[in-house]
């Protein structure tokens, strides 16, 4: 059965803790590279503009929660994953 682990996503609220973020979404994906059967989903890098902070358009008014645009963009990094899950 895949194991698949959704990237920890950015957010505009919690910017202090955007280093921590991207470091522990390097040690996972990088051991999930390791295994055959382990999904790596990153929602974080197309989630970055290009200052390297959160993209403002993808959030709501509390800059924590995302909104549509945020939520489809998930679907599209995600669904191709879960499409090809047997």
């Amino acid at each position: 059965m895949p194991v698949a682990f959704i990237a920890i996503k950015p957010s505009r609220a919690r910017l202090s803790y955007l280093p921590a973020m991207r470091e522990a979404n390097e040690l996972i994906r990088d051991y999930y590279a390791a295994g055959s059967k382990l999904i790596y989903m990153d929602v974080f890098t197309p989630m970055l503009g290009a200052d390297g902070k959160p993209r403002a358009e993808l959030f709501g008014p509390d800059e924590l929660h995302l909104n549509r645009q945020g939520y489809d963009l998930w679907k599209a990094v995600i669904g191709p994953h879960l499409e090809q899950t047997p």
